[in-house]
């Protein structure tokens, strides 16, 4: 049994250099080695499987499935998805796992997976990755009873519910840059029929090369496509989101950028106005604490 390098085992998540250090082979018995974990914490039913718009990440993808298949399980498709949009399926099905092929903001020789359990709880350097690793270093056979393919689209879905959280008041004029990963699709869905802002699209087809920019938005070269547009078009904001759509930078009007705390500050002065529930992390600024 050809042994998986142990480096890619992070502390939050799995990830390598693609092919050298994380390969289809990897990504299968990986696959099978989280089933039986989930067996283990008597988590029975389909694993969801979604993969960023990187190059590499539809056959890691398809390698994974097959190991969720031949363990028995039913392994739910979702496609080229966000990272945001895996978790909102997951939910959605009330599903037994789920694995998510992105490397994030990282470059695009890199590649990995994100492993999630039933209720949301991530599997990570100190709950279940090392339970996974060790796993993987067994034999681990396939079963009799095949699981089933199923392909499911959530897009749709995902971009309906993000519209219910969108109230604005007057025209905006918004530059929106996809950093050609797997939010435009998402993000062509959301300003479709959503009234009262104009977007100005940058980088939205799911090309995966990052060819444009850096996959990370905090990268200087990433901002300076949103700052320009920005000045050109009189947008009233902007903003980058990076390979898998868990991270986002704005730009005001002028092209500064916004710290995320005042931006969470906004959004959570929205959310708590409605009666909704809001986490805040401990290195937060203490504006935090003002809005509440």
């Amino acid at each position: 049994m050809t042994a998986i390098n142990p480096v890619i085992f992070k502390e939050y998540d799995i990830r390598g250099v693609y092919p050298d250090e994380f390969d289809e082979d990897a990504a299968y018995k990986i696959a099978a080695a989280f089933c039986r974990y989930l067996e283990q914490k008597k988590h029975f039913g389909p694993v969801v499987v979604g993969y960023d718009a990187r190059v590499s990440s539809p056959p890691l993808a398809e390698a994974f499935r097959q190991g969720v298949l031949d363990q028995g399980r039913d392994a739910l498709d979702i496609g080229m998805v966000t990272t945001p949009l895996f978790y909102f399926a997951f939910n959605a099905e009330k599903s037994a796992g789920g694995a998510m092929i992105t490397a994030s903001h990282n470059s695009g020789d890199l590649n990995g997976i994100k492993l999630v359990r039933e209720g949301s709880i991530s599997v990570y350097g100190k709950d279940g990755l090392p339970e996974v690793k060790n796993l993987v270093g067994t034999e681990i056979g396939i079963k009799m009873n095949k699981g089933r393919l199923v392909q499911k689209e959530f897009v749709s879905d995902y971009a309906d519910y993000l519209k219910k959280y969108a109230e604005i008041s007057r025209p905006l004029k918004v530059v929106a840059d996809a950093s050609n990963g797997p939010a435009g699709p998402v993000l062509q869905k959301f300003f479709d029929g959503l009234q009262n802002v104009v977007p100005e699209k940058l980088f939205f087809g799911a090309s995966g090369d990052f060819a444009e920019h850096s996959p990370n938005p905090l990268s200087e070269k990433a901002l300076d496509f949103v700052v320009k547009k920005v000045a050109e078009a009189k947008a009233d904001l902007g903003f980058v989101v990076d390979a898998d759509g868990d991270r986002i930078i704005f730009v005001d009007e002028s092209g500064n950028f916004i710290s995320s705390d005042l931006i969470y500050a906004f959004l959570l002065d929205g959310l708590l106005r409605r009666g909704d529930l809001a986490l805040a992390d401990v290195s937060m600024s203490k504006i935090i604490e003002d809005v509440c």
